[in-house]
């Protein structure tokens, strides 16, 4: 009975020691994000592949289906060439992608990333 209580603290420990390391934000410090975060909005009716493109290259950074709304963060070496980023959706199947534009991002910005049901309509914009 007591190396079952034994067991079952050291669990809870264990359990409430993850939590503690869960809940700190890697690479902030005194409560600031310097980060680049992208939030895509999906409102088509097929999934999106959301690219990331700077100074020549890119990278994938995941797919939103949908109805629903990815949160993405920007790799820091894409603004190491000036901060003009670019960011694509990309339907799955044989539809146009829809490009955000090139966009002068720092470090702690925001972009929402809004895919239209009628993709023409889709639009970002920048939150400081």
């Amino acid at each position: 009975m007591q190396g079952l209580f034994r067991a079952a603290a050291v669990v809870s420990l264990l359990a409430a020691t993850a939590c503690l390391f869960g809940s700190h934000k890697a690479g902030t410090e005194g409560g600031t994000d310097d980060r680049v975060r992208l939030n895509v909005t999906n409102n088509y009716s097929l999934a999106v592949e959301v690219w990331a493109g700077a100074a020549g290259a890119s990278y994938r950074m995941g797919l939103v289906a949908p109805g629903i709304v990815g949160h993405f963060v920007l790799r820091r070496s894409m603004l190491a060439s000036g901060g003009m980023v670019e960011f694509v959706a990309k339907p799955v199947g044989t539809e146009p992608p829809v490009s955000s534009g090139r966009m002068l991002l720092k470090e702690g910005d925001v972009v929402d990333f809004e895919i239209a049901t009628l993709l023409i309509g889709s639009y970002a914009k920048v939150r400081p």
